[in-house]
């Protein structure tokens, strides 16, 4: 306490001394508005602007960020921090990378390409900004794993410490699974997984047997093929072993799946309005609304939904773990292009990669309130007598900040959850792409026009609510009008010119 009230004490001479000399400064809270770089040493703080995924309530966010500038005055910093929920993330990122300077000065990419952001102008290049503090940072991701952030020969971002593969599977309630009288050995195929939904459909008709993973869409990612940095526009498929890019859209496999989900969205095993669904499947999971949903798998992701839900939850892996390049680029902390201060954005980002105390904070909340220890060994912990992840006041996605491994895991999770995790990325199946990122600046057209036509059928063809066969043709003849030949040429070209100079 003593300490907390001595910082806040310099923190207002701080700001009476900037007010007596006219600076326009306001302190823990304000931002610096003259555009000259802020130091610690001519007592600036220097407020950044970030914006941040969210997965649940964060009703308490003002307190947590409140409790974090008093960890950053000392380092001339102070945050402002907007929590955005996973489905309306890429609607709300879009209006800030369009209001201009001082905007918003750092933030996670998300399930956006890496390649689109940098050509509509979203980032500004970090290397020169990196280059500072790469000795600090240079032991957390591999070279390989860094190669995957950078565009066009320049570095946008970092990746988080998180699951850098993904296998694919399917998530849900151990206890209803249990009073079937199955056990996750009992599924080892879609076959097996649908007779486990008809049977939920029949004893549990008050929920729905599968809902999609996040908003309206089914899939948990992609599945057994790599993206190639660009949404799902020109593919490497079957667990990207041939360097052959094709369009996933017209692949037998992918079609078939498709099918299924028509044939189980007609049997009424799949929620109806999922098309208008803005909730991620957790979500609805947690609310008894549904039994499970297909999702990205790794190490501990049970353990995770079950935290999130409050309910214990099991998985069961239909496509082993496969490393990509879009694995890692698919969530990056970035400098926006609007930042009015990125060096001390940069600053910022070196402190949430490597200080504990700061990320445990951000991450798991104020202890007492949204965590306790669950023993004396203090190395897990658990929420609070009364809460749970339904009920807390701070539900942060550990994974979609820099760096979770600072923190410790949460019960269930084992305490070498974190050392699972690097195992898990280490034995992944690699992409024969696994680093390599297209410039598609010059089809950038065809990538929009492409991206529009995708946006149209994508979720549609993979919820079971049109003929899949038909509407595929549909959308096949509007991405070859829309330019998708051009594209995977291009990426094709450049992919073969890349592995020759890898001698893969």
């Amino acid at each position: 306490m003593k300490k907390s009230l001595m910082v806040w004490i310099l923190i207002l001479a701080m700001v009476l001394s900037a007010a007596a000399c006219g600076s326009g400064n306001s302190g823990s809270g304000g931002k610096d508005t003259t555009g000259e770089k802020s130091s610690v040493s001519d007592g600036k703080i220097t407020t950044i602007k970030m914006a941040v995924l969210t997965m649940g309530d964060t009703s308490d966010g003002d307190k947590i960020v409140e409790k974090a500038n008093e960890l950053l005055a000392s380092d001339g910093l102070a945050i402002e921090v907007q929590f955005i929920k996973f489905s309306n993330w890429k609607e709300q990122t879009n209006l800030l990378a369009t209001g201009g300077k001082g905007s918003i000065d750092i933030l996670p990419i998300w399930g956006q390409p890496l390649a689109i952001q940098v050509s509509n102008g979203s980032l500004m290049p970090m290397d020169e900004f990196y280059a500072q503090y790469e000795a600090q940072m240079k032991d957390l991701f591999t070279e390989d794993q860094m190669k995957a952030c950078y565009y066009d020969g320049k570095l946008y971002g970092i990746p988080t410490e998180r699951d850098l593969a993904a296998s694919h599977g399917f998530a849900m309630r151990k206890d209803i699974l249990d009073e079937l009288g199955y056990t996750t050995e009992d599924i080892k195929d879609f076959n097996d997984l649908e007779k486990v939904l008809l049977e939920v459909k029949e004893k549990y008709p008050e929920m729905y047997a599968l809902v999609p993973h996040n908003g309206p869409s089914m899939f948990g990612g992609g599945w057994d093929w790599d993206t190639l940095g660009t949404g799902n526009l020109g593919v490497l498929a079957n667990l990207a072993q041939d360097p052959t890019v094709v369009n996933i859209f017209a692949d037998e496999n992918f079609l078939q799946f498709c099918e299924m989900i028509k044939k189980w969205n007609d049997e009424g095993l799949i929620m109806p309005d999922g098309l208008s669904n803005t909730e991620m499947g957790s979500t609805l999971v947690a609310a008894g609304r549904g039994f499970g949903y297909f999702a990205p798998l790794k190490a501990g992701y049970a353990e995770q939904e079950s935290n999130k839900i409050g309910k214990e939850m099991v998985t069961v892996e239909f496509s082993p773990a496969m490393a990509t390049t879009n694995n890692i680029s698919n969530l990056l902390w970035c400098i926006s292009s609007n930042s009015a201060n990125p060096e001390e954005a940069m600053r910022l980002l070196v402190k949430l990669y490597t200080d504990a105390e700061l990320s445990n904070l951000l991450i798991n909340g104020i202890e007492g309130v949204h965590y306790v220890y669950s023993d004396d060994s203090k190395k897990l912990i658990t929420y609070p007598e009364g809460l749970d992840g339904a009920t807390t006041a701070y539900l942060s996605a550990g994974w979609a900040w820099p760096n979770q491994y600072l923190t410790p895991p949460w019960v269930p999770n084992p305490v070498d959850i974190w050392e699972q995790l690097d195992k898990f990325n280490s034995e992944a199946i690699p992409s024969v792409a696994l680093g390599f990122m297209p410039n598609l600046d010059e089809v950038a057209n065809e990538v929009t026009a492409c991206t529009n036509v995708t946006d149209k059928y994508m979720d549609a063809i993979t919820s079971g609510t049109v003929d899949v066969r038909e509407t595929a043709q549909i959308m096949n003849a509007e991405l070859e009008t829309a330019g998708i030949q051009k594209i995977i040429e291009v990426k094709q070209a450049q992919l073969n010119e890349w592995l020759a100079a890898q001698e893969k």
